[in-house]
């Protein structure tokens, strides 16, 4: 649930709330000494049907305090096409529809 409240608060982003593990592989939290971020795959992201054509970070400020550090959401954005190059995280592929509604939720277990 935390996900979503990020996503809900930037950009009008949602993830995946229906069968998440359809969609979404596990992210790593890459880091520097100023900012961390998040590489999401785009398939796992919808503006309202529209799937992204590159993978959307999230990115945080770290906010050092003399114990411990905050991390402080800063944005979410697509990246962009040398960026994607370099994230681990999925683009679109050619054969996605852009104009993608979410499938409908499997039934059962």
């Amino acid at each position: 649930m935390e996900r979503c409240t990020l996503f809900a608060f930037f950009s009008g982003l949602r993830p995946t709330i229906k069968d998440p593990e359809l969609y979404v592989s596990p992210m790593t939290i890459e880091e520097n000494e100023r900012q961390a971020w998040l590489d999401v795959n785009a398939g796992a992201v919808r503006r309202g049907d529209v799937m992204p054509d590159y993978p959307i970070r999230i990115l945080f400020d770290k906010v050092q305090h003399p114990m411990y550090v905050d991390y402080v959401p800063a944005g979410v954005r697509e990246l962009t096409a040398e960026e994607a190059k370099e994230s681990k995280a999925m683009s679109r592929e050619p054969w996605d529809t852009k104009v993608s509604p979410w499938p409908p939720r499997r039934s059962g277990g």
